[in-house]
């Protein structure tokens, strides 16, 4: 005689909540006589039209069906993450709701203007989510005041809240917020616990309370678990280096010295004339916009739009001085320029990413560098934008083999190829490099080019 082992309802709920992802399979093997009322609540969900259900993410986008919110109700006991997305009115019923316990994230992608006592009101309903943990908000058109948009961010009081996304998405546009939202995100950011901060078009407007400002700053650069992602933010805007004024962007993780986008003349210099001056007894810079004071955050990126004319030298001579230098980025570069930085190349030793550009990448420039390339340890990404070389003195230079195979990845672009030689170029790498990336680009890319892959 057989034996038929059958667990509680209790025991079959328990399995549902440690098997997340898997749980639609465990389900769907279940005999229906075999589920519990919260499982047959998520049969019924999984096939409702109006949310879209990745387990255990489900995502509301407008107000529920009655059928649909009994479905969800019933299956509150499997812990559901649900991501509500706010329509444009920014519907308040949406978060002050029955499933109101399990939501996590909460997405304003077409953010409108609101009044304030609108604004202070969805504060109170997101600070009253006892899960959430994501807040992202995308303001879509201008207002006279942004104090609506100041109440919805003292949502960073929240206990549990760890990712903060405001990305202003209007042409030439950003937002001004208060000093509350910096004294905030200052506590937000003194919590251990991991943190995702993105931030965009946005201006914090602490010009008469340096003291808090440099709290803020020094706050998002010793948080020992950032991501963060600062994109056109005063925080760190007109950044003082021994004097000198550096405008600087966050990305990813990654300090990033966004020298292209500068209104002020000559940028490169002012960066060179900073890192030469000396700081007594302080060691080399680790940042190119800021003394070492947190050597575990490197510096990954340089870049100048223009030659770097006199102080090239000067620059170049202190590239080996930074310990922590990962990336070199360097826009219409001379001869004289690259000429210099070939030269010590191989005593920058962290040095892994390279990417190059202008009328200097000549022949005689290139294979300078081709050559110079197996001495440095670290480079494993290489990217030349329109060398005046043709593919067959590329393919020809002595050092071309060998490097490629040394990299991990190579980006090439040049306006003076062939369609059929930038496929002679792509096939011969091909066949030489070892577990690598080839790109070639059809066409010039944009000023931005290597950068997107580097910080997306």
């Amino acid at each position: 005689m057989q034996t038929v082992v059958v667990l509680s309802p209790d025991l079959v709920e328990l399995v549902a909540l440690f098997l997340s992802d898997d749980l639609p399979a465990f389900v769907a093997a279940l005999a229906p006589w075999g589920r519990t009322p919260a499982l047959d609540a998520f049969v019924r969900l999984q096939h409702c039209a109006d949310v879209t259900v990745a387990w255990p993410r489900v995502t509301i986008h407008h107000a529920l069906a009655i059928a649909t919110s009994d479905a969800l109700r019933g299956a509150l006991s499997l812990r559901p993450a649900i991501e509500v997305v706010m329509p444009r009115d920014g519907d308040l019923a949406l978060v002050v709701a029955p499933y109101a316990r399990c939501i996590t994230r909460v997405r304003f992608p077409r953010l409108h203007p609101m009044t304030t006592m609108d604004g202070y009101a969805m504060r109170n309903a997101l600070l009253a989510l006892p899960r959430l943990r994501s807040l992202e908000l995308a303001p879509q058109q201008f207002a006279p005041s942004d104090t609506y948009l100041d109440a919805l961010l003292e949502t960073l009081e929240h206990d549990h809240l760890t990712s903060l996304q405001l990305h202003v998405d209007m042409p030439r546009g950003e937002v001004f917020l208060d000093r509350r939202f910096a004294i905030n995100l200052v506590r937000w950011l003194q919590r251990p616990s991991r943190r995702c901060l993105s931030l965009r078009s946005v201006r914090v407007r602490l010009d008469d309370d340096p003291m808090l400002l440099q709290t803020l700053r020094e706050a998002i650069q010793s948080h020992p678990r950032l991501s963060a992602q600062l994109v056109h933010v005063d925080i760190f805007d007109e950044y003082v280096l021994h004097g000198e004024q550096l405008p600087q962007v966050f990305q990813a993780q990654r300090w990033a010295s966004s020298l292209v986008a500068s209104l002020e003349p000559r940028p490169i210099d002012r960066m060179a004339r900073a890192i030469a001056k000396p700081m007594g007894d302080a060691p080399a810079c680790g940042y190119l916009v800021e003394a070492v004071d947190a050597p575990a955050r490197p510096t990954f990126l340089v870049t100048s739009h223009g030659t770097l004319q006199d102080m090239s030298s000067r620059l170049t001579q202190m590239l080996p001085t930074l310990p922590w230098l990962r990336l070199l980025l360097l826009h219409k570069s001379t001869g004289d320029d690259i000429a210099r930085l070939v030269d010590v190349l191989p005593r920058c030793q962290r040095l892994s990413h390279l990417v190059l550009s202008g009328p200097g990448l000549t022949p005689t420039v290139v294979a300078a560098l081709l050559r110079r390339l197996p001495q440095c340890p670290s480079t494993r990404w290489l990217g030349l934008q329109n060398p005046t070389c043709s593919s067959r003195e590329l393919m020809a230079m002595d050092g071309w083999r060998h490097c490629l195979r040394r990299l991990e990845h190579m980006e090439l672009s040049s306006s003076q190829w062939s369609f059929r030689d930038k496929a002679a170029v792509l096939n011969d790498a091909q066949r030489h490099m070892k577990a690598a990336t080839v790109v070639i680009h059809v066409s010039p890319p944009s000023s931005r080019w290597g950068l997107d892959r580097l910080f997306p």
